[in-house]
């Protein structure tokens, strides 16, 4: 057995890692959410299609502040701007010297 390094794990299971990390820590407290919510507004529950449980919303809390996060972190961490494709797309209409001085600027 040897230790991991970086070198060995690939972008994905860095990602998967994050997500697990946030489902088992921060998640569940999308109950507290919920109730903290429940109690400004003075509510016993959310719903009464499941009687004595709070509702679909009390069974789901959860899963909404997952969702969030999901999105967040994929549109920050993981999604390609679309500026960088319209700059990419402009360049590649350059004419060649000019592409080249570009490219000189860049690197």
């Amino acid at each position: 057995l040897g230790f991991v390094t970086l070198r060995d794990v690939s972008p994905i299971q860095l990602h998967a890692v994050v997500f697990g990390l946030f489902a088992s820590v921060v998640a569940p407290f999308g109950g507290f959410l919920a109730s903290a919510i429940k109690r400004a507004y003075e509510v016993k529950d959310f719903d009464s299609l499941i009687p004595g449980h709070g509702g679909v919303t009390d069974r789901v809390d959860c899963e909404f502040i997952m969702a969030l996060f999901v999105y967040v972190y994929h549109k920050t961490f993981i999604a390609e701007p679309e500026g960088w494709r319209a700059l990419a797309a402009a360049a590649a209409r350059l004419p060649e010297g000019d592409r080249r001085l570009l490219a000189g600027a860049i690197c």
